[in-house]
């Protein structure tokens, strides 16, 4: 089990990868993740990046992790990322948008979590994970725009010649 951000380069370098190589991946930052996923993770050794929204961290929302927990988790070596900041259907324009605006909205959303990440746990990982898996060749195209790399939710695996703007990834 290796970080997301080593295999990432690894993809990107062409590098050897063992066989069976696996990386996971925790979205929404729901507390269980805290309470639960984490600590089994720990027992066995094994690192994991979470996905943070971060409006429901920002406010306190019920059943999510807070931003000390995160921080906790990130001074112990998981990789915190971005996953916007409403968790919006990012392929779904608001009544009254357009497709410019709806770029121009996502493209704020996504820099001003990707600031707040940074503040918070120091950490600025270019990797976002699409919420709902959901994505267009235009947010791609932002994605790429941007030099991060993007997750999505098909199923598969990953290798030398992916697309680094909707990496697959197994959902359970």
């Amino acid at each position: 089990v290796w970080h997301l951000d080593r295999l990432i380069s690894a993809l990107q370098n062409r590098e050897s990868i063992p066989s069976k190589t696996a990386v996971l991946t925790f979205d929404d930052a729901y507390s269980s993740i805290y309470d639960t996923g984490w600590p089994l993770l720990k027992e066995f050794g094994f690192p994991m990046t979470l996905f943070v929204s971060t409006d429901p961290i920002d406010n306190n929302q019920r059943g999510y992790m807070n931003w000390d927990q995160i921080r906790e988790m990130a001074n112990e070596g998981v990789i915190i990322a971005n996953h916007m900041v409403f968790h919006p259907h990012m392929v779904d324009a608001k009544p009254g948008e357009n497709n410019e605006q709806r770029l121009a909205r996502l493209r704020e959303e996504l820099l001003f979590a990707q600031e707040r990440i940074r503040a918070e746990t120091g950490q600025d990982h270019k990797i976002m994970a699409y919420p709902y898996g959901e994505f267009d060749d235009d947010i791609t195209a932002m994605i790429e725009e941007l030099g991060f790399v993007g997750l999505a939710q098909n199923s598969g695996a990953v290798g030398y010649y992916s697309d680094f703007t909707a990496l697959p990834r197994y959902p359970l």
